[in-house]
């Protein structure tokens, strides 16, 4: 057998172990990067806060897509695995009839 279902399951797992650490990074991360407060009261500063909660807003929406993905992934993976067992299940039964 040229995959080992087992190895499959260790990788799924530690892609759903990343995910889950990178979900909860992005979560504490999103109040300091995307409530900027201007450090004045003039037009310059309180456009470049706005700018800066803009992209903050704008990166936390490409980590939820990121961590989606990659928890995703991690769920491909692990199908991966079980299909593999099965179709060697099936292959083992064949043979055993034939």
């Amino acid at each position: 057998m040229l995959v080992d279902p087992a190895l499959l399951g260790v990788a799924a797992s530690a892609e759903a172990t990343g995910t889950a650490t990178m979900a909860s990074a992005s979560a504490a991360a999103a109040p300091a990067i995307s409530a900027v407060l201007p450090p004045g009261m003039d037009s310059v500063s309180m456009r470049a806060a706005a700018v800066l909660n803009g992209r903050g807003a704008e990166t936390i929406g490409i980590l939820s897509e990121y961590v989606a993905m990659r928890g995703l992934f991690s769920g491909a993976i692990a199908s991966s695995g079980a299909t593999y067992s099965a179709v060697e299940g099936i292959n083992a039964a064949t043979a055993a009839l034939g």
